[in-house]
């Protein structure tokens, strides 16, 4: 609204931001302004590590803008000017010839200056073979410059005790031609290098790292390779002086070191070896370097999987953490470094000093929510789903708590939120089963107003695993179930849920057989007194009374019909079946599917709670032990809640049990518990409830 208010036809953009700057100093700012300008104008001054996306992207908008000026300059009149002649060329390769050495330094500037389609006079070009006249010399003069350009290798260069600050003033005036020079030898006879002295070599090495620092020429994978061609011919006749070279560039980087660490020794990676390696991490651990700098360090060592710098950056994190700001600063630069390039992420590290200050966690995920160029890659599933809810639980909203703002927290909070949801996106698309078992427990820990959301982000993870881990099925295995009805193929838990149900059921249906198995899950007991004779017949079968197993032996009982019906007997034909009892659960099943490739073999489960009709809790229990207890506490979701239903005239009626059976139809009984599990499944949670008639009929006794 400001720069509206001020913008007027006659303003330029700059004049209207000069005025609403004026403004602002005139009246004051609130805070909320400050922090919002602070951030985003810092924004534009941060450092930019060359070679990345962004670093290329401006490139190429830097070169859109010279193009278009160029144009527009073409559609002006130019002055005339007098350009240099290849007399003058030659004149100054004979005064080289001749003993004076500086005349390479004249003759790159004659050709700089000559007229060129291509580059404009006055560009520099390391390429001396880009410039329009090395193309219209004739052979012998070109040869007259390569063996100049030999020659001045030994003769000129830029004298360290000169060339001391290494910038762009001094590069161009005492090293841009030694540099030329080399380039140009190279191209042309790459085995003449071979020959150079070391002391040579070490005069040069500054003047090829400084040029891959510098020099704005790179204009394709040509000129870059040739580059790298430099750096290992420096490095197979000087690599003592190249290591040190490269310290030396270092230490003299101490601000903006981050483009520059990154892209001095993206040159030297071809070369990369235990010395630099092990003078790197010693520069890393220096006291004196910044925090950002020896972060940059750490990051270039863990790129290369240097296990030192692991254990180095890892001590900087033991907790608890300092609370001197430029040793937090170290830690917070060790953390980044971890994160994002060792092949674990140093979290056994990372994630206790996260979890334990606020601050500093906050900090780190700002940082790397701000680069937006990790993803959590090297994170488990668990690990991951562990990092989304420490960031849901500390500040659900966009914003942090009052106490715990500060202005660095304030200007990042809607990257953070954004990069949490990257976050779960990147744990859904991972298509495994690790992935979705994660997803279950961020939904079950999720608050009510998320949980709609997380539930269609854990369907969707749950497809594409399906699709992504979906095996056809083995022909073999299909023609068993079409030769034989009462096999199964089972895709999902879902499916095995539904076959130990069609199990059960044939159980219930052997306690009506001729041979009836319900005295499996009954005690005969004799009555106290005998009946007389003399009574009804009925009467006088019934010398025994019956009570129930107790309610562990019936879910023994229960396992073993299982254990043989699904496991033995091979019901389901693409599954191996596994089903247990522990302390923990009545019964667990685990359908396995065993394939050669061994990272889709998948696990379905399902947990059964066995209950007597008699358990005062029988009501209850679906939900408290089943549901709360069980599932909660597993990567399961799908239960069973079995009961066994004893209730008839033969159970016995002095047993205290049968007193404390519910006073309710079978038919009610069951009723009642399926809208319960219906109730129970509306979550992530899939129950069923079945009710086993274990119920002894009069003309059975």
């Amino acid at each position: 609204m400001l720069v509206a208010h001020h913008v007027r036809s006659d303003f330029t953009a700059e004049t209207a931001l000069a005025a609403v700057a004026q403004t602002f100093a005139e009246h004051g700012v609130p805070d909320s302004i400050t922090l919002f300008l602070t951030d985003e104008v810092v924004w534009h001054f941060r450092p930019v590590a060359l070679g990345s996306p962004e670093a290329e992207q401006m490139k190429r908008a830097w070169f859109e803008q010279q193009n278009v000026e160029h144009a527009l300059e073409a559609t002006q009149p130019s002055t005339p000017q007098a350009s240099p002649s290849l007399e003058q060329i030659e004149m100054q390769l004979n005064a080289f010839e001749n003993g004076d050495y500086g005349a390479w330094s004249n003759i790159m500037q004659l050709m700089r200056m000559m007229a060129n389609s291509e580059v404009p006079p006055g560009n520099v070009r390391v390429d001396l073979t880009a410039y329009y006249i090395w193309r219209v010399l004739e052979e012998p003069l070109k040869t007259r410059l390569v063996e100049t350009a030999k020659q001045s290798l030994w003769k000129e260069g830029p004298d360290r005790m000169i060339w001391s600050e290494l910038d762009v003033m001094h590069y161009h005036t005492f090293a841009l031609t030694s540099y030329q020079a080399l380039y140009l030898v190279l191209q042309r006879d790459a085995e003449y290098l071979a020959t150079l002295s070391k002391e040579v070599w070490e005069r040069l090495i500054l003047v090829i790292l400084t040029s891959g620092l510098l020099l704005l020429d790179w204009t394709g994978e040509s000129t870059s390779a040739i580059h790298r061609r430099l750096i290992v011919a420096a490095h197979r006749y000087a690599s003592t002086e190249l290591v040190a070279g490269v310290i030396r560039l270092l230490e003299r980087e101490q601000h903006d070191c981050t483009s520059t660490y990154w892209n001095l020794l993206r040159n030297v990676e071809e070369v990369w070896d235990i010395a630099l390696a092990d003078a790197l991490l010693e520069k890393a651990s220096e006291r004196t370097v910044a925090p950002e700098c020896s972060g940059s360090l750490l990051s270039i060592l863990l790129n290369h999987r240097v296990e030192a710098a692991k254990v180095q950056a890892e001590s900087l994190l033991a907790l608890p953490l300092p609370a001197d700001d430029r040793e937090r600063q170290q830690a917070l630069a060790a953390a980044l470094a971890l994160v994002r390039f060792a092949d674990d992420a140093g979290w056994s590290a990372v994630w206790p000093a996260l979890e334990s200050d606020y601050d500093f966690g906050i900090q780190l995920i700002a940082s790397l929510a701000y680069q937006s160029d990790w993803n959590a890659q090297q994170l488990s599933e668990e690990q991951l789903a562990d990092l989304y809810l420490w960031m849901a639980q500390q500040h659900p909203s966009a914003q942090p708590p009052p106490e715990k703002r500060t202005s660095f927290i304030v200007g990042r909070m809607d990257n953070i939120a954004t990069w949490r949801e990257k976050l779960l996106q990147q744990l859904k698309e991972r298509g495994t089963v690790g992935a979705c078992h994660a997803l279950e427990r961020i939904v079950r820990l999720s608050g009510e107003q998320d949980r709609a959301r997380m539930q269609w982000i854990l369907l969707e993870a749950q497809t594409l695993t399906r699709r992504q881990t979906w095996l056809p099925y083995n022909p073999a295995n299909l023609l068993k179930v079409i030769l034989d009805t009462r096999l199964r193929l089972v895709q999902n838990a879902e499916q095995l849920l539904e076959v130990v149900i069609e199990s059960l059921r044939r159980l219930e249906v052997t306690f009506r057989d001729e041979t009836s198995a319900w005295r499996d899950v009954w005690d005969r007991l004799p009555l106290p007194t005998p009946e007389t004779q003399t009574s009804t017949r009925r009467r006088r079968r019934r010398a025994f009374t019956y009570r129930p197993i107790d309610e562990n032996e019936f879910s023994d009982y229960v396992k073993r019909h299982l254990q043989a019906d699904l496991g033995q007997r091979g019901i389901i034909a693409n599954r191996e079946v596994v089903i247990r009892s522990d302390e923990r659960v009545d019964i667990r099943i685990d359908a396995v599917t065993r394939t050669t490739r061994e990272e889709l073999d998948e696990r379905l489960s399902l947990i059964i709670e066995v209950k007597g009709s008699w358990n005062t809790e029988l009501m209850t229990a679906m939900q408290t032990q089943l549901v709360d207890r069980y599932l909660r506490d597993n990567h399961c979701r799908y239960g069973l809640y079995l009961v066994g239903w004893f209730n008839c005239d033969a159970w016995d009626s002095q047993d205290d049990r049968k007193r404390r059976a519910p006073r309710v139809s079978l038919e009610e009984a069951e009723r009642r518990l399926d809208e319960q599990a219906v109730t129970l499944s509306q979550h992530d949670a899939m129950i069923r409830a079945m009710i086993l008639n274990a119920t002894i009929r009069e003309r059975d006794e």
